[in-house]
């Protein structure tokens, strides 16, 4: 992996336009964090809380283990996992 941010808290950060790619992203609290045009793709997201995330424009393409709770995520242009883009949610 690229970087190791397992279980990190990210509630209300700001990460648009990050660049996360190939990163183990397992077990992170994201509750309202902005990931607005972030690199997602190929990342680790096993057990993950994205409650309230925004991932309008990010790129999820490849990423792995997407389960947790993904409740009032804002999709909008988003690349899911399958490679799809999908405005209302990648499940």
């Amino acid at each position: 992996f690229s970087s190791n941010l397992s279980n990190a808290i990210f509630d209300n950060a700001q990460l648009f336009t990050a660049a996360l790619q190939d990163s183990n992203l397992s077990g992170i609290i994201a509750i309202n964090a902005d990931f607005t045009s972030t690199n997602l793709r190929r990342t680790n997201l096993t057990n993950v809380t994205m409650t309230g995330a925004n991932l309008s424009h990010a790129a999820l393409d490849g990423a792995f283990e997407f389960d947790g709770d993904w409740s009032n995520v804002i999709w909008f242009a988003t690349i899911c996992p399958d490679g799809s883009v999908q405005d209302s949610s990648c499940f």
